[in-house]
């Protein structure tokens, strides 16, 4: 796994302020995760939640990517599954600039982090079930049943069962699919995910950026900073004005 810096034209500014707001912004993840605990659901899985979301340490490297590692162009998102402007965005801009430069075109690598709210129940157990789809290749798979299908899920007391009948619909061993959720085994990636965006100043989703700079959820617009990444890259630019900061980074194993 790797980490990689990238510039940015909008970075907020350094000093005790920033800091003091990264530390409040990492507070504030802790206290949505741990609500999120509490309301995901009960069964053997609540208690034991508590102690790896508290240990969890924020990291870039915890994100899950698509696309060539070497790729001129990184797009980081900030989701929740149940989120439904994180849905609206997967339907159509998502789709497509994963369809055209990721998949398609090869130029753009996607690292997606989890960035669960605390006003989403469901939105921890969703994102088990595509780290775990992931364990047998299918994260993507998973993630795009869980977007396209969130209307369904979401309105649930426990959408846990739907989960699992996403995970028999794209032929995964249900019961290592099971364990993993059982278990909890990627719990800490999700929050060392969260506490990651936080440190960043995510605070909505989702949130977007391209090569560091927060970008537009619209199709057009992304498009346009994607090529204009592009391009800088090209020309040994980085695309940040002359005596911008570092934003952050976006890693992915």
């Amino acid at each position: 796994m790797s980490g990689k810096n990238q510039k940015s034209r909008s970075s907020p500014g350094s000093g005790p302020g920033r800091t003091f707001y990264m530390i409040v912004g990492g507070v504030l993840v802790v206290g949505v995760v741990a609500l999120l605990v509490a309301r995901s659901g009960g069964g053997d899985q609540g208690p034991a939640l508590i102690p790896v979301m508290a240990e969890a340490e924020a990291s870039a490297a915890a994100g899950v990517s698509a696309g060539p590692e070497d790729a001129a162009v990184t797009l980081v998102e900030f989701a929740d599954f149940q989120c439904p402007a994180c849905a609206s965005f997967y339907s159509f801009s998502g789709r497509l600039i994963k369809q055209n430069y990721v998949d398609g075109g090869g130029s753009v690598r996607w690292v997606f982090y989890d960035f669960p709210l605390d006003q989403h129940p469901h939105a921890v157990p969703a994102a088990q079930a595509a780290r775990c789809a992931g364990e047998q290749g299918r994260f993507w798979a998973m993630h795009d049943l869980l977007f396209a299908r969130q209307a369904k899920w979401s309105p649930k007391d426990d959408a846990r069962g739907d989960f699992e009948d996403y995970a028999k619909e794209l032929g995964l061993d249900r019961g290592e699919y099971r364990a993993c959720m059982r278990e909890g085994r990627h719990l800490e990636e999700i929050f060392a995910s969260a506490k990651y965006g936080a440190q960043l100043g995510v605070n909505s989703t989702p949130t977007i950026f391209v090569n560091g700079v927060r970008a537009s959820q619209d199709y057009e617009s992304l498009e346009e900073m994607i090529r204009e990444a592009a391009a800088a890259a090209e020309t040994g630019g980085d695309g940040a004005e002359e005596g911008d900061e570092t934003e952050g980074g976006a890693g992915a194993p």
